[in-house]
């Protein structure tokens, strides 16, 4: 098999957007789809506009099957109410441990082409308000 030597750079940035709300329940919610040629999550941030605390777990989907990457404890008002509590970064080392590293240190998912899917759920259903999900992007 011949190895490729050409260095692949990220042709197009693009973000995932998603709310996970109370008539979401704790179905998989879609955040982002690989693109055609694959895609790189650098990041994936989690605000509450929600009642309580929330727990949120995040995945790849495969086809039918989900493989749990991690789950955080996303705090009330977190990423709101003046900068009180800051919003949650899904892939900090204690939430997502394992995940690869840039050269600049920075953790990042790949998602091959349009088979893989970032998906997440809540554990519980959501009484009342909004949990944010934010994945910044990059289509090669």
């Amino acid at each position: 098999m011949a190895q490729n030597v050409n260095p692949t750079f990220v042709k197009t940035p693009n973000n995932g957007l998603v709310q996970i709300s109370t008539g979401t329940g704790t179905a998989n919610v879609t955040i982002y789809t690989g693109a055609a040629n694959g895609s790189k999550v650098i990041a994936l941030n989690a605000t509450n506009q929600s009642s309580g605390t929330a727990n949120i777990r995040f995945a790849i989907t495969n086809g039918i099957t989900t493989y749990i990457i991690g789950e955080a404890n996303i705090p009330l008002s977190a990423g709101f109410v003046g900068g009180a509590t800051p919003s949650v970064s899904l892939f900090s080392a204690g939430v997502a441990p394992g995940l690869p590293v840039d050269s600049d240190g920075n953790p990042y998912l790949i998602l091959k082409s349009s088979a893989d899917t970032l998906t997440a759920a809540a554990e519980s259903t959501i009484i009342s308000g909004i949990i944010n999900l934010v994945a910044i992007v990059g289509d090669f």
